[in-house]
């Protein structure tokens, strides 16, 4: 037997309508020191796994630190030049922030359930000018599809599985961390340009 829970989407935003600007917020690890945890059913326990993100996140920016920060611009400034050094200077780590919306969760047996969620950030975009383009600009908008899978063990309901909506294959696709099976090889380039 399935039982089906749903969350009300409220408005649907446009994709020409800007999201709504968050309100500035104290890290999380400030606010708590220790995210509360609640695995009694699969959406309190994927609101815990989000509480748990986000603390970690807090946590490690807590450690990038003034101190940190001028020390890494000055090791920058010493091996860039042009609009290298510029936008690694003005490079800033902003606290992310995100709207989280359970769309739907299905219990599909005893130890299983399925959740549909839509993710925007909703970081406030920095003054001045910003590189974005109108697909980036959609994104915040309309946000992005995840499908969570939860299985319950001995101590509660956990995140299982998690796959992203692929828009160009029109299919779910799992995200790395739901198919490592051992030590990841490493292969993003991004950090290492």
């Amino acid at each position: 037997m399935a039982l089906l829970f749903a969350c009300s989407k409220g408005e649907q935003a446009s994709p020409t309508t800007p999201p709504p600007k968050a309100a500035p917020t104290v890290p999380i690890a400030e606010k708590n020191p220790d995210p509360e945890i609640d695995t009694t059913t699969p959406d309190r326990a994927l609101k815990s796994y989000w509480a748990v993100g986000d603390w970690i996140r807090a946590k490690q920016l807590e450690k990038y630190d003034a101190a940190t920060k001028a020390a890494e611009r000055k090791l920058i400034e010493r091996v860039t030049a042009g609009m290298v050094q510029k936008n690694r200077m003005d490079r800033d780590r902003p606290f992310q922030l995100f709207d989280r919306q359970i769309d739907e969760v299905k219990v599909e047996t005893d130890s299983r359930a399925v959740a549909i969620v839509t993710i925007r950030n909703v970081t406030p975009i920095p003054s001045g000018p910003v590189d974005q383009d109108a697909r980036t600009l959609g994104i915040r908008v309309s946000g992005e599809r995840y499908k969570y899978v939860l299985e319950k063990t001995p101590s509660g309901w956990g995140v299982a599985e998690l796959a992203e909506w692929d828009s160009y294959g029109r299919q779910w696709r799992k995200t790395y961390d739901s198919y490592a099976k051992g030590p990841m090889l490493p292969h993003m380039t991004y950090e290492g340009r």
